[in-house]
């Protein structure tokens, strides 16, 4: 069975398809999942930032305050040392007055220092004026020393004080009798706005977390929470429930359970008292901007992805469009060389329209080439095809295509004033112009035109896709001046051909001019 060229172009043609197919789809999937790995590492990375940044503040904040504690620790085991070797004679209880007074004046964190007797009267302070029939030995930190025989510092929970009805953090310890029996208690009383004023310094989203808590889970001080917050026990969260147990520091990513807003914590146990510091990164801000930037990555790889396929099918549809002309050149080749005789004497008028049948076309183009090139005159080709001729067939049928080919070809044979230029049936539903010494302008008017009169014509077409439902045509001119050697006919018919075909991708109903 005998293969036409036909069919060999096209056995050709489908791998080609297949393979530019492939080659597209594994760009997209190339740039969609580099673009995935790249949203994921960096949120994996801004987790990890975050979780670093949390960690480095907690310890810092760990390292501040262990100072402060410490600072108060030394002060008052000394203090202790001296109530328990020079007794509390009202000459030594001066002295420490003015000794309370001097450490207070150089510990910021202090609200006061306070010594009181075994039923818990006030000795002396720092200063502070004693409210009338103050007595303390109700207070959880004298209780505390009552009951424990130890003389290491004690951390209570906050108070509220009676004398100045500020908050305070009570840091005690016991004072002994030479026999080891009860004598009293020291009282180092650290004031909550200290801490509230050293943790305003840090610049926090509104919702982050900076917090000094007791070791058994009661909130001394916590920023952003207001004093409502004070003292509430989150021991049943997983801070202390889970994380504390397993290590003294690290990273938490938590849901709070004051106000159920997942955090990115850092968390460092005091080794030294009983003090647990956490820093807490709202999740959610965290994620704002990489929620932000990954929309606008993914808005760019949308874009990108669309232009790649955009370009895909324009080079699909040029590998296409190469193939058909190389099956149209080689059937047209092959024709020529098996009927050349009998196209010598063909007429050279179409017998459809009455026009120059392509032939009479080929002839004319060589022939104007040549002399165009030795006049040094410009030319131009416009290249004519009548937008969605099949439709119309298919609706009308061949007979009413016929003749509107026929009244097509009429206005244009009419629309031309000089014999030296010429109108001819290229071929199927496309014509062909040949004007003679012009210049762009002209050209690009009588384009115009052809395409005004066809449309005036207002020949129905139903199946167009332009409102007025009339048939309509689009053309593409090239104008160029010839040199000699003249151009090939054919490159000049294949650059009018181009510009027919940018009218009709660009909407039809229009022309292009290519120079």
């Amino acid at each position: 069975m005998k293969v036409s060229t036909r069919d060999k172009a096209s056995q050709y043609q489908i791998p080609l398809q297949k393979l530019m197919i492939v080659f597209m789809l594994f760009i997209i999937t190339t740039v969609v999942a580099l673009n995935g790995w790249a949203v994921f590492n960096s949120h994996q990375q801004l987790i990890d930032s975050t979780e670093r940044n949390a960690k480095n503040l907690s310890l810092s904040l760990a390292r501040h305050a262990e100072d402060t504690f410490l600072q108060v620790d030394i002060l008052l085991q000394d203090l202790q040392e001296r109530i328990e070797q020079d007794g509390q004679s009202p000459a030594q209880l001066n002295r420490l007055g003015d000794i309370l007074k001097s450490r207070k004046a150089t510990l910021p964190q202090l609200h006061g220092i306070f010594i009181y007797d075994d039923k818990g009267e006030w000795l002396v302070n720092s200063g502070i004026a004693k409210p009338a029939n103050a007595n303390n030995a109700d207070r959880e930190y004298f209780k505390y020393h009552q009951n424990n025989v130890g003389q290491t510092m004690h951390i209570g929970s906050v108070i509220q004080s009676r004398s100045t009805g500020d908050l305070i953090i009570p840091v005690s310890m016991r004072i002994n009798k030479p026999d080891g029996s009860f004598d009293g208690v020291l009282l180092a009383t650290l004031s909550l706005n200290y801490f509230k004023q050293y943790y305003g310094y840090y610049s926090l989203g509104n919702m982050d977390v900076l917090a000094i808590l007791l070791s058994d889970g009661r909130i001394l001080y916590g920023r952003p929470y207001d004093d409502s917050y004070v003292n509430r026990n989150v021991s049943s969260g997983p801070l202390f429930s889970e994380h504390l147990k397993q290590s003294e520091s690290g990273t938490a990513t938590i849901v709070s359970t004051l106000d159920h807003i997942e955090r990115i914590y850092g968390y460092t146990k005091l080794k030294r008292y009983p003090i647990v510091i956490a820093a807490g990164f709202d999740l959610g801000l965290v994620l704002n901007k990489w929620r932000s930037d990954s929309l606008v990555y993914g808005a760019i790889t949308l874009i990108l992805l669309f232009t790649i396929t955009l370009l895909g099918l324009i080079v699909l549809r040029q590998i296409r469009m190469n193939v058909k002309n190389q099956i149209d050149l080689t059937i047209v080749r092959d024709e020529l060389t098996s009927v050349n005789h009998t196209l010598q004497t063909l007429a050279l008028f179409d017998g459809l329209t009455g026009l120059a049948n392509r032939r009479q076309f080929d002839i004319f183009l060589q022939q104007t080439l040549l002399q165009a090139a030795e006049k040094r005159q410009c030319i131009a080709l416009i290249m004519i095809d009548v937008d969605a001729f099949k439709k119309y067939n298919d609706h009308y049928g061949h007979v009413a295509g016929d003749e509107c080919l026929r009244k097509i070809g009429n206005l244009l044979s009419n629309m031309l004033r000089r014999n030296e230029d010429l109108v001819a049936r290229y071929g199927g539903e496309e014509f062909a112009i040949i004007i003679t010494d012009t210049d762009k302008q002209s050209a690009a008017a009588l384009a115009q035109r052809a395409l005004d009169l066809v449309r005036e014509e207002k020949i129905p077409h139903e199946t167009t896709l332009f409102p007025e439902k009339i048939v309509t045509i689009s053309a593409g001119v090239y104008v160029f001046c010839a040199d000699s050697p003249p151009p090939a006919a054919s490159s000049v018919i294949d650059i009018a051909d181009a510009a027919l075909y940018r009218a009709k991708n660009g909407g039809k109903n229009r022309f292009e001019v290519s120079e």
